[in-house]
C-alpha cells in the first residue's frame, strides 16, 4: 500500500488503486512483472446519518441576546439535511419573586386607646405579572394610655344656701388613670 493510499482509507474508509505499466525512470521490466507508479484515486466518502439533536441547552446570554442551542453529530465527513448546531432567541426563566426583610414597626395608629402598629415589605420581582405570596403589610394592636381617665360628673350637689346671694353648689368626678402596661 502507498502512503497516498494509507491516507485516503483514514480519511474515507475505502480506496481504489490503480497502477500503470508505465516504467518508472525508463528501467527494464522484467518479463511478467509490470512495474508500477503509485496512484491513488478515491471513491466519495459514504454518506452518513445524524444523530438525534440533543436536548436545548440552558438559556444564556451572549453579546447581549439571550439564546439556547443544541446539537447533533455527523457519523462521517458528510451527512444530508443541515448543520451540527442549531441555535434560537429564548427568553431568560424568571426568578422566582422574593419579599424584601419586614421593615420596622410604625407608631401606634393613636395616641390614646387601643390603635395598631403597621409594619411593610415589597415584593421584588422582575416580572409585573408574577405576584409575591404572602401580605405586604402586616398589623398588631397596640395600647396607649385611655383617652379620658375621668369618670362622667356627678349630679349638681344642693346650693349651699338656702335664700340670697354667695351660697355654691358642686359636683365631682373620679380619676381612673393607672399605669397600663407597656405594649
Amino acid at each position: 500500500m502507498f502512503a497516498s493510499s494509507a491516507i485516503c482509507l483514514a480519511l474515507f474508509g475505502a480506496f481504489f488503486q490503480a497502477c500503470s505499466g508505465v516504467p518508472i525512470g525508463g528501467g527494464v521490466v522484467p518479463c511478467g512483472l509490470p512495474q508500477c507508479q503509485p496512484c491513488v484515486t478515491c471513491r466519495d466518502p459514504p454518506m452518513g446519518a445524524w444523530t438525534e439533536w440533543t436536548q436545548w441547552s440552558q438559556c444564556a446570554q451572549a453579546y447581549g441576546a439571550f439564546s439556547q442551542t443544541r446539537r447533533r453529530t455527523c457519523s462521517s465527513t458528510q451527512c444530508p439535511g443541515g448543520d451540527g448546531e442549531q441555535a434560537r432567541a429564548c427568553t431568560p426563566p424568571q426568578e422566582p419573586p422574593q419579599w424584601s426583610q419586614w421593615g420596622a414597626w410604625g407608631q401606634c395608629s393613636v395616641t390614646c386607646g387601643t390603635g395598631v402598629c403597621t409594619r411593610q415589605r415589597t415584593c421584588m420581582s422582575q416580572c409585573s405579572s408574577c405576584p409575591c405570596q404572602g401580605p405586604a403589610i402586616e398589623q398588631k394592636p397596640c395600647q396607649q394610655q385611655p383617652c379620658s381617665c375621668w369618670t362622667q360628673w356627678s349630679a349638681w350637689s344642693q346650693c349651699s344656701i338656702t335664700c340670697g346671694l354667695g351660697g355654691f353648689r358642686s359636683r365631682t368626678r373620679q380619676c381612673t388613670c393607672a399605669q397600663l402596661p407597656k405594649s
